[in-house]
C-alpha cells in the first residue's frame, strides 16, 4: 500500500514529466507546422517553473525550501523575459536563488546525519 507521500511524489512526477513532454511536442511541432507562435510560449515558460515550485512547496513539507526557490527563480526569469528587471538587479537575484537552491538540495542530507 502506498503512503500519502508516495502518492504525492507520483502525482508530481506525472505532472512534471507531462509538462516536459508537452513542451517537447510543442517545440517539435514548431519545426514542422509554421502557424504555431512558439515565441509566445518561450516567453512565458517560466510560469511552469513557478507552478512546479508552488506544487512542491505545497505538497511536501520537506520540499518547501526547494519549491520556494524554484518559484522564486521562475518569477525572476519571467520578470527578466518581460524586461521588468534591470540586468544588475537580475544578476544579484539569480545568484541568491542559486544559493537557495543549493542549500535546499544539501540541507535535508545534513539534517538526516544528525
Amino acid at each position: 500500500m502506498q503512503t500519502d507521500k508516495e502518492k504525492a511524489d507520483q502525482r508530481l512526477q506525472v505532472i512534471v514529466g507531462g509538462a516536459i513532454v508537452l513542451f517537447g511536442l510543442l517545440l517539435l511541432a514548431d519545426l514542422f507546422v509554421r502557424f504555431l507562435d512558439i515565441e509566445l510560449l518561450l516567453q512565458w515558460w517560466p510560469v511552469a517553473l513557478v507552478l512546479v515550485g508552488l506544487l512542491l512547496a505545497s505538497t511536501d513539507r520537506t520540499r518547501i525550501t526547494l519549491g520556494t526557490a524554484l518559484a522564486l527563480a521562475g518569477t525572476i526569469v519571467l520578470l527578466a523575459r518581460l524586461e521588468l528587471l534591470t540586468d544588475g538587479v537580475r544578476q544579484v537575484i539569480e545568484i541568491i536563488v542559486l544559493l537557495l537552491i543549493g542549500l535546499a538540495v544539501i540541507t535535508p542530507r545534513l539534517l538526516r546525519k544528525k
